[in-house]
């Protein structure tokens, strides 16, 4: 009897461990084949686990915080309230308006209005949904399904390496590089509002993609890889980027020019018939038809009171005391922007004879070109940082606005495309130079591990204030149904905010925003409001 207590037992216990044996198999058969498979099987184990842990965080961080921050504001209330803003086909309008060039803004917003109310008025008659909850549902999943899209693209990006390198293959560098990436998204797209996604995040990054396939494709920078747009969709995109908005449209413009330039073989016949030629000549037409659109046709009154570039460059070279100290500094970054690429060109040669004629020279240069998949990102970033500085510099000088901030609107917007080339320009360096050794091994980690933990908190921060915000905006909105007129007291200091994310109209509102919101109200709240806030 107890010799078969003692069997029965040991049986069980045996497939006890065998069945354990196997859970353990199949948790660790990722990590088993990662490090026993064959060196292209453990990277794709890699990227698994680095792309998954990538993806995961930058969608559940951003839909977090977005949902948290996410709030109709005075510049989402124009499209909101109902009046048939914006176009309904995707292209400019050739007559006297507004924005007839920023076809993204008009058709963009008025796609983006549709959408929700399809969604919505479904949702508020079967489950009686509320507009403040949809809203804050339906942004927090679009911005997190964008920057999704824009971090698989930057990842392809910058784990590439040389076919002669890595045989082609994508190469992941783990999960600590791709939480790089990931944070480093975060950072230079925060949510501020549904315009600042629309008309400035979507179409910075749609024409730092059409910029960046450009460049790939053209002679002095290509390699054997495949393309991550095919060249005839670039058509479209570089028609929706180009079409935008007008400071992207001159970026685009000057930085294929720049590029150009630096590319010697445009002259050779079998070049300029290639894919790459005909949509850089594609890009520029579509730029410029954008800027003369912009021209001739915007209706801006507020254009005839703004200072003259002109006239303060003048000053700055021959009465530099007469300007203010924002105005001498936009005047010294549009000199760098202009100065530094001409000297380039006109060194390029000098640069090609040094390099053919001395061995020294061209023993220094080796290294760099060596690892070229991360050397030509840093050219590329600087090819669109000088258009950049050009464009925001002039636009500052025009309108006596600091556009570099990032603090007032737009936030940083005109520098968006260049910040886009920034990424892999940064992090390809840090990710993979002098791979292999311990010491460049151990500072790339620690660095990286530095930058995460302050971009985690970063990305974070603010998080309780933004609910309290919600909450008494909430409030409001349950006051406007509530009563007809008068002044409510949401406790924010609503006329010290921008009108851009004013989220309420004031008595001190401009005429527009105030007579926007009775309607808005109208619309999704069945409620007659005229009510004021403060």
């Amino acid at each position: 009897m107890v010799h078969d207590i003692f069997r029965f037992e040991l049986r069980l216990l045996n497939r006890s461990s065998s069945f354990l044996g196997k859970i353990f198999m199949f948790l660790t058969e990722k990590t088993w084949s990662a490090e026993h498979a064959e060196p292209d099987q453990r990277g794709r184990g890699r990227e698994i686990a680095g792309r998954g842990v990538g993806q995961l965080t930058i969608f559940v961080l951003s839909w977090l915080v977005t949902y948290n921050r996410a709030y109709l504001t005075g510049d989402d209330v124009n499209t909101f309230k109902g009046t048939g803003y914006g176009a309904t086909l995707f292209l400019p309008r050739l007559k006297p308006d507004w924005i007839p060039n920023r076809v993204v803004d008009m058709y963009g917003r008025n796609l983006l209005v549709h959408v929700f109310d399809t969604i919505y008025f479904p949702a508020k008659s079967m489950f009686g949904a509320d507009f403040f909850f949809v809203f804050k549902l339906f942004n927090a999943t679009l911005f997190a399904v964008f920057l999704c899209l824009v971090y698989r693209y930057m990842a392809d990006l910058v784990f590439f390496r040389e076919r002669s390198l890595r045989e082609g293959q994508k190469r992941d560098g783990g999960i600590l590089p791709n939480l790089l990436i990931a944070f480093v998204i975060l950072m230079i797209l925060p949510w501020t509002n549904e315009v600042g996604m629309v008309c400035y995040q979507f179409p910075a990054f749609l024409s730092f993609v059409v910029l960046a396939e450009l460049f790939k494709l053209m002679p002095r920078f290509s390699l054997p890889e495949p393309p991550g747009v095919p060249a005839a969709w670039l058509v479209t995109l570089a028609f929706i980027a180009a079409f935008s908005l007008e400071a992207y449209s001159a970026i685009l413009a000057a930085a294929i020019l720049f590029a150009g330039m630096l590319n010697a073989p445009w002259r050779l016949r079998e070049v300029w018939r290639g894919p790459a030629f005909i949509v850089s000549c594609l890009l520029a037409v579509f730029s410029a038809a954008a800027l003369v659109i912009a021209a001739r046709l915007a209706q801006r009154p507020d254009a005839i009171e703004k200072a003259s570039p002109i006239k303060q460059i003048e000053e700055f070279f021959l009465r530099n005391q007469l300007l203010s100290h924002d105005a001498r500094l936009y005047c010294g970054l549009l000199v760098v922007g202009v100065v530094v690429p001409l000297l380039v060109l006109a060194c390029l040669p000098l640069y090609h004879r040094l390099a053919r004629g001395n061995g020294s020279a061209a023993g220094l240069i080796a290294p760099v070109w060596q690892n070229f998949s991360s050397a030509r990102w840093v050219i590329f970033f600087l090819i669109v940082l000088f258009p950049t500085m050009i464009v925001t510099s002039l636009i500052s000088l025009e309108t006596s606005t600091n556009y570099f901030s990032l603090h007032t609107y737009p936030w940083g917007g005109f520098l968006l495309i260049a910040a886009f080339f920034a990424v892999p320009a940064i992090t390809m360096p840090v990710i993979s130079a002098w791979e292999g050794s311990f010491l460049a091994d151990t500072a790339r980690i620690f660095l990286m591990m530095l930058f995460i933990s302050g971009a985690a908190i970063h990305a974070m921060r603010d998080s309780m204030q933004d609910y309290e915000n919600s909450v008494r905006i909430q409030n409001a909105y349950r006051a406007a149904q509530e009563n007809m007129t008068g002044v409510f007291d949401t406790g924010l200091s609503l006329d010290a905010l921008a009108l851009q994310m004013r989220p309420l109209p004031t008595a001190q509102s401009p005429s527009r925003f105030i007579s926007g919101y009775p309607q808005f109200f109208k619309k999704y709240y069945g409620a007659d409001s005229k009510l004021l806030f403060q």
